[in-house]
């Protein structure tokens, strides 16, 4: 019998595979629901194009490489203990240094690991990245050897301890979207045609599983569109609400504003006194001003 299909607003305590723990830190990282999870969205994507080859990496600049844990272990130095791990792409090595979070990275890197690691390069008897974010593969998540493209997403300290890394999350949204029932999308379908966007269903699943990557930028654009049109409708509240809240009628003030004009050691430009005569204006309303007054360095704001 299959299983019931997930809501979209069902707690993601009660999801198989997260439990009190977990569901408690994903609660203080702002994700209650089925529905945040899934907007909970990666900080960036593996595939061929964002991944550099050791032996093409340069000094200063930031890079994504995937290799394999040659040796690693525990070193002390005279101040302090450090974990440093060697890479080795099949072009070149790079050694991973860690100072904070030793004996966490101690349990979680063994060699003969397969990683994705991000960070600035560096270069001390050799190529480095100190403090690399990581994240391991397998055979079937590497994007070299698949042409598949990864998401990676922001991982905290407090997510870590309770176990959930890149893998596991990967697998709880993938299960998740798989077991829940379709996303109704609140943009009309003329909407959509006009603007070319894929229906949010679609673009929840693709930003997290992109078979490829047209499915990907077609996500990315669905929900940046999505993005942008709350922010209009909250900046239009937000006018509305402005525009409607009373304020007392300001007296006029030109005999104050020509003895001013008076003593000041230029002339006014011909946007300035439009400006000066709108605030004026607004000011003689019986509703509250709301203005952004902008200008270059230099134009006597």
């Amino acid at each position: 019998m299959a299983a019931a299909a997930i809501e979209s607003g069902s707690a993601l305590q009660f999801i198989k595979g997260i439990g009190p723990a977990r569901s408690k830190v994903l609660e203080e990282a702002g994700l209650n629901t089925v529905l945040d999870l899934l907007y909970y969205f990666p900080r960036c994507h593996l595939n061929r194009t964002t991944v550099t080859s050791i032996r093409n990496i340069k000094r200063g600049n930031n890079a994504t490489v995937i290799g394999t844990i040659e040796v690693c272990g525990e070193r002390r130095t005279r101040r302090r203990k450090l974990y440093q791990a060697v890479l080795n792409d099949g072009t070149g090595l790079i050694n991973l240094l860690w100072f904070n979070g030793v004996s966490y990275v101690k349990q979680s890197i063994k060699i003969g690991d397969r990683l994705t690691v991000h960070g600035k390069i560096d270069f001390y008897k050799g190529y480095q990245i100190i403090h690399p974010e990581y994240d391991k593969l397998d055979a079937a998540d590497d994007p070299i050897a698949t042409g598949s493209i990864i998401p990676l997403y922001p991982l905290s300290q407090d997510f870590k301890k309770v176990g959930i890394d890149n893998r596991r999350l990967r697998k709880t949204i993938r299960d998740v979207h798989n077991q829940t029932e379709k996303i109704s999308d609140f943009l009309p379908e003329k909407l959509r045609k006009k603007y070319q966007l894929t229906d949010l269903d679609s673009a929840l699943r693709w930003i997290h599983f992109a078979d490829n990557e047209d499915q990907l930028t077609k996500s990315i654009y669905r929900l940046k569109f999505e993005e942008h049109l709350f922010l209009q409708i909250l900046m239009a509240l937000r006018k509305k609400t402005i525009h409607g809240a009373a304020a007392k009628i300001l007296k006029s003030t030109n005999a104050l504003v020509l003895k001013i004009f008076k003593h000041i050691p230029f002339k006014l430009t011909n946007s300035q006194n439009k400006v000066l005569d709108e605030i004026l204006a607004d000011l003689a309303k019986p509703v509250v001003m709301n203005r952004l007054l902008q200008g270059d360095v230099g134009s006597g704001r």
